[in-house]
């Protein structure tokens, strides 16, 4: 009877080891999720041992998760103690906004290039039956558009955009003007046309930058970074 060989564990592929979320991770999901889904209002303080019980966990890893969404720009600390959402400033709706202009109108032109008919017509049945605050919505539908692209790098950058936008509520509400360059944007995704694809996201931004300077300044007229 032959005498099998042992397996040479140096040629055999590693496999990779999962690893459970540590606390702190789960901790950082949890309240980037609520902070994400409108469940923390504007003005409402976090309080660390709050969290802890809500999330039956210790303080250490949830001053962890409060630290990284701090460095994130996603909050801030508050004067009276706790933490509160990051708040917008003029600076920032341009900064983002530049940003924005830059990156999302290339990654909705690569879309429109890998199928955007297909795209077009699953982000418009998703958006139409789902719930939940405007900002949020609308972070959906332009991180969707960039998860299409096929361009991780990019989809990365336009997905930490877009959260820091919702989350810092800089939204000016939905109104026609809105709706019209979301569907400019979906028609275009729909020809499958990268050129016009690009241009109704770029006129889309533009617009929203505008009403959002608006809206900030009405918020904090004092403040004109």
């Amino acid at each position: 009877m032959p005498i099998e060989e042992p397996e040479d564990v140096l040629a055999a592929p590693l496999r990779p080891l999962t690893r459970p979320a540590s606390l702190a991770q789960e901790a950082h999901d949890s309240i980037r999720r609520d902070l994400l889904s409108g469940a923390w209002p504007r003005g409402e303080v976090l309080l660390e041992q709050a969290l802890a019980e809500q999330l039956r966990m210790s303080r250490t890893p949830v001053r962890e998760a409060l630290h990284r969404l701090t460095l994130a720009g996603m909050i801030e600390p508050s004067p009276g103690g706790g933490y509160v959402r990051r708040g917008s400033t003029p600076r920032d709706v341009r900064e983002h906004g530049e940003l924005r202009l830059l990156l999302e109108p290339q990654a909705t032109a690569l879309a429109a290039r890998r199928g955007g008919a297909g795209l077009a017509d699953s982000l418009e049945r998703h958006l139409a039956g789902e719930p939940g605050p405007e900002p949020a919505r609308n972070m959906r539908l332009h991180v969707g558009i960039a998860d299409a692209s096929g361009n991780e790098v990019l989809a990365g950058l336009i997905r930490t955009l877009n959260e820091r936008v919702a989350v810092h509520e800089i939204h000016a509400g939905r109104d026609a003007a809105d709706d019209a360059g979301h569907r400019a944007i979906l028609d275009a995704l729909r020809e499958g046309d990268p050129e016009a694809a690009a241009a109704a996201m770029h006129e889309h931004l533009e617009s929203v930058q505008e009403a959002q300077l608006d809206q900030v300044r009405r918020n904090r007229p004092q403040i004109d970074g």
